[in-house]
């Protein structure tokens, strides 16, 4: 673009190129890159997920499953009696924040019968826990029938 007044004439030309914008003027000197300046940010962390000093597990999972007892009891007690004399059945429990047990298997049910360890696992899933704030809880909890 050429601009003409009386004896001044200024000559400028505008480039642009991927990256960068250049601003020449008519010696045709190369375009140079012009830099942003790069603002590093630091990142974001999060504060703690819980208030300090919260819980972060059931604090009645003792009573509970200890109350849980009467239950397994009388799961056994509706024809699963071991050659032995004595069952076993270990309970695998998943526990959400909100205290609901997400998910409860049988880990081990030495001399029961599968409709006792199905009872057993059916009692322990309708059981309720305290909230609290965390990750899930995984328990395993054994219960010993003579």
């Amino acid at each position: 673009m050429t601009f003409a007044s009386g004896s001044l004439s200024l000559c400028l030309a505008f480039t642009t190129v991927t990256a960068f914008t250049a601003l020449t003027g008519c010696g045709g000197t190369e375009p140079t890159p012009t830099s942003k300046p790069v603002v590093a940010t630091a990142p974001t962390v999060a504060g703690p997920r819980c208030p300090k000093g919260s819980d972060d597990r059931p604090a009645d999972v003792q009573s509970k499953m200890n109350g849980l007892q009467a239950a397994i009891r009388q799961c056994f007690a509706l024809g699963t009696a071991s050659t032995k004399g004595i069952s076993k059945v270990q309970l695998a429990l998943v526990i959400g924040e909100n205290g609901a047990v997400k998910s409860a298997n049988i880990a081990d049910a030495e001399g029961a019968q599968l409709a006792a360890a199905d009872c057993c696992s059916k009692a322990a899933k309708s059981t309720s826990f305290g909230s609290f704030c965390g990750d899930d809880v995984p328990v395993n909890w054994t219960y010993t029938m003579e």
